[in-house]
């Protein structure tokens, strides 16, 4: 029905043919539903796709996280490293060669007491001591003498730059370990009586080897001495003042060199009769 007012044309306008608007609709529907068809397929290969992707995606996260832990071990090794180098003091050189000295002499104190039969004798010193007994303390005196001069200089000398402790635990493993050997090595006299009874081979059976061991000690006492010296002229072996107990430490050394040359001049008496050793052990 026509509405009051209006013209034929403008009832045109408002009220289009029912007929092409149902066209439109079913041409609509049907691009839709070929729209529907054709993105299928693709819709169906990318669900296929997705485990292959999930797959590729966890391959590169766990590429991702083993470099992180190889980065951050290496990290971790040369922090370690840093902090080791930080933790070990450097080492000063100027003062190498007398550290060389005091471990050459604890190295031959040890080495004389084993090669020498002298310390087998089962003979009295002036009828007080057997020479099997005094030889045995005389080297343990060496050994300490050798630690107590050396422990007064840990700090003049010092090996390590601003680090005394691990001098001190490095002379105090060296007495132990001195120690422990001649204890070691030590044995109840043997005298002659008649039987047969032949030497320990690692004994020196001639006075002069003996007494080359014995001087070559000697030489090490007095080449520290020497270096002590050269190094503080104006306080030689750190004796002066005489009332402060820490610079008496020289005096150690000095006894040692005592010790040595009354060694020495018992390596250079040697004879089996004198001390009253088995006559096998005569060279």
């Amino acid at each position: 029905m026509n509405q009051p007012g209006l013209l034929p044309a403008q009832i045109t306008q408002f009220n289009p043919p029912t007929g092409n608007k149902a066209k439109n609709d079913s041409a609509n529907k049907a691009k839709n539903n070929e729209g529907k068809k054709k993105n299928d397929p693709a819709n169906k290969a990318k669900k296929k796709n997705d485990p292959a992707n999930k797959a590729k995606n966890n391959e590169a996260k766990k590429n991702n996280d083993n470099s992180n832990k190889s980065s951050n071990n290496s990290n971790k090794s040369s922090n370690n490293l840093n902090n080791l180098e930080n933790f070990i003091p450097e080492l000063d050189k100027r003062y190498l060669p007398f550290w060389i000295l005091i471990l050459l002499a604890n190295v031959f104190i040890i080495w004389n007491y084993i090669v020498t039969p002298i310390r087998f004798s089962e003979e009295k010193v002036e009828g007080v001591v057997t020479y099997n007994d005094l030889y045995y303390y005389l080297h343990l005196i060496l050994l300490i003498l050798v630690f107590l001069y050396a422990y007064g200089l840990r700090e003049r000398f010092s090996l390590l730059i601003g680090d005394s402790t691990m001098i001190i635990g490095g002379l105090a493993t060296i007495l132990v370990l001195g120690i422990f050997a001649i204890n070691i090595a030590s044995q109840p006299p043997v005298k002659e009586d008649g039987e047969f009874k032949t030497a320990p081979k690692i004994i020196y059976k001639t006075k002069t080897k003996q007494s080359i061991i014995v001087a070559i000690l000697l030489c090490l006492l007095l080449a520290i001495i020497g270096y002590d010296i050269y190094k503080r002229r104006n306080n030689p072996l750190g004796l002066l003042p005489y009332k402060n107990l820490k610079n008496l430490y020289g005096i150690a050394l000095l006894l040692s060199v005592c010790v040595v040359c009354y060694l020495l001049f018992n390596s250079a008496r040697y004879n089996i009769s004198k001390y009253n050793l088995p006559k096998m052990w005569r060279n």
